[in-house]
């Protein structure tokens, strides 16, 4: 054990390497009095009478005479009396006289004040001054051989949080240091020492748990053993009656297995009072067991109840405190207890089976007990409602099914209907498209057959027929897709090999004049202002007409023609 007063040399902001002229002194690593210990160290008395004087820590010399009015002052006490008297009587030693260590330890004890001694013990440096300097003047080293509970200490201090004081520094390097000491004396690291208490503390826990539980199962089961019990020996039920007959009131019933304390033994006719549950009255002794073999039938189905004793208790998935917990139990509620497990409880939870810790909760024994009258009312009215409520249940949820089924036909109905009306739609589409065909066929046709064009020409109207119906689009050329209608034209010439601009004003510069609509052929280009379509001839033109009709065919003079352009003569 290292002395107190030598680990409060290790304290930081006390300890500061000293460099004495000529010589470089290492600290001593545990202060004044572990360097004053060695009986070899021999400094000079003049030296250390010297470095007290100068630095303040006495005022009066071995020899002198003379006191100031202050160390009259300063030294009032008795024992510092005495001390300035032993300093006084003894004769000044010569210059390089030595003295051993506990000289020199007699001449700080006996020429410091109270308040000095008390400053050097509380403060390394100025010891550390002392000593090494003294012991530098008489050309000798401190011990530098230091042991490891030391070292140990120094670092503890050293490493001790900011704010902490000089006591609780002190406190807590010596208390590692035996912990460290205490672990190598047991052949473990710290760490190793530390987990192994650790783990001790854990079973030492679990086992006063489970002494704990165990003291209260038997204090339950002990309780049990001292009162009489019976136990129905029926497969349904013993009826318990307000007086001994059968004429009293059904005040409960005792089922199949119920346990139930007797209060007085069997009358002549074989009556006995007992008390089960809420229930107290009287049945035939004739149904139940008694005695020894009452015990043991109950023994067979009792249960243990764990009831909550703290506000909030965790149930978790195994005993472990680092498991999942399943869910939480409010005070006073009971579970039943299915079994111990170092210091935890299996119960059954609405959310399951899961553990809790023995330490909050209150175990008792349980038995099968007695309804009594009010209680099955109640029961059975709590069991119509549940029922009622179940019934009703269902017929909201049929009806919401119904309506259900009803919402999603309406649905279908009226999906059926869009898609039909789209179908007619598309077919009227196709058949006016058709007609229009038709039609424009015809009047080729008939153009044709009147000698009014050439071949060419009919072949580029019966080729551009094909894709009435089709849509309109703005600045396209695709003649299934969507064109407008100098991509119309464009695309149609294209189909035989002629090249048109995508721009109605420049087609009516293509191919060669037409003076006037008499003298247009099938084929034609019909040019109108921001407009172009095919002549079809007697009076018609096929084009991409607008948005809404797409493609068709229509009269060539609907609007003021501006010019007709022939392609292939």
């Amino acid at each position: 054990m290292i002395p107190a007063a030598v680990l409060v040399c290790l304290l930081p902001g006390c300890v500061r390497a000293v460099r004495a002229e000529g010589a470089s002194l290492p600290l001593p690593t545990v202060g004044l009095s572990y360097a004053l210990a060695k009986p070899d160290t021999r400094v000079s008395v003049k030296d250390v009478e010297d470095y007290l004087t100068a630095s303040g820590m006495i005022r009066t010399r071995k020899g002198d005479t003379a006191k100031t009015t202050e160390d009259a002052q300063t030294k009032k006490t008795q024992k510092q009396a005495k001390s300035d008297t032993q300093v006084q009587t003894s004769q000044p030693a010569a210059s390089g006289t030595t003295v051993n260590a506990a000289e020199v330890n007699e001449i700080l004890d006996t020429a410091l004040t109270q308040k000095q001694q008390k400053e050097a013990d509380a403060t390394v440096s100025q010891t550390a001054l002392l000593i090494e300097e003294t012991a530098a003047a008489a050309g000798r080293e401190i011990d530098e051989s230091y042991s490891k509970e030391v070292l140990a200490v120094k670092d503890a201090v050293a490493a001790a949080p900011e704010g902490t004081s000089a006591e609780e520094a002190v406190t807590a390097a010596k208390e590692e240091v035996a912990y460290a000491q205490r672990a190598e004396e047991a052949g473990m690291t710290v760490e190793e020492l530390r987990a192994a208490e650790e783990e001790a503390e854990k079973a030492a826990a679990r086992a006063k748990a489970e002494e704990e539980l165990g003291a209260k199962r038997a204090e339950a089961e002990a309780a049990v053993a001292e009162e009489e019990l019976c136990v129905a020996l029926v497969s349904d039920f013993i009826n318990i009656r307000s007086e001994p007959s059968t004429e009293g009131e059904i005040v409960g019933k005792l089922y199949a297995n119920g346990v139930g304390k007797v209060l007085s033994e069997p009358d002549d006719f074989g009556w006995m009072k007992i008390s089960s549950g809420e229930v107290v009255g009287y049945i035939k002794a004739e149904y139940v067991a008694t005695g020894q073999y009452a015990h043991e039938l109950a023994g067979e189905v009792e249960e243990y109840r764990a009831t909550v004793n703290t506000e909030t208790l965790r149930v978790r998935v195994a005993p472990d405190l680092d498991s999942d917990v399943i869910t939480l139990i409010g005070q006073g509620e009971e579970l039943v207890s299915l079994e111990e497990l170092d210091g935890w409880l299996k119960v059954d939870t609405p959310d399951g089976e899961g553990f809790i810790s023995s330490d909050f909760a209150d175990v008792d024994v349980f038995f099968p007990e007695a309804k009594s009258k009010a209680q099955e009312e109640a029961e059975i009215a709590e069991a119509r409602r549940a029922e009622e409520e179940k019934i009703k249940a269902q017929k909201a949820q049929a009806e919401a099914d119904r309506k259900k089924r009803e919402a999603e036909a309406a649905k279908n109905a009226a999906e059926r209907q869009r898609l039909e009306a789209e179908a007619q739609r598309a077919q009227q589409a196709a058949d006016a498209a058709k007609a229009s065909y038709d039609a424009a066929a015809e009047a080729a046709a008939a153009a044709g057959a009147g000698g009014a064009g050439s071949g060419k020409g009919q072949e580029v109207v019966n080729y551009a027929c094909q894709f009435i119906g089709n849509p309109y689009v703005w600045g396209g050329s695709s003649l299934t897709n969507g064109t407008d209608c100098s991509g119309f034209t464009m695309s149609v010439y294209a189909h035989f090999g002629v090249s048109l601009p995508h721009y109605d004003a420049s087609q009516r510069s293509c191919g060669t004049a037409v003076a006037s609509l008499a003298e247009a052929r099938p084929g034609d280009l019909i040019c109108y202002n921001g407009h172009v379509g095919i002549y079809m001839g007697n009076g018609q033109i096929v084009h991409a007409s607008n948005p809404r009709t797409g493609i068709t065919t229509g009269n060539a003079s609907y609007r003021p023609i501006v010019a007709i352009r022939r392609i292939f003569n």
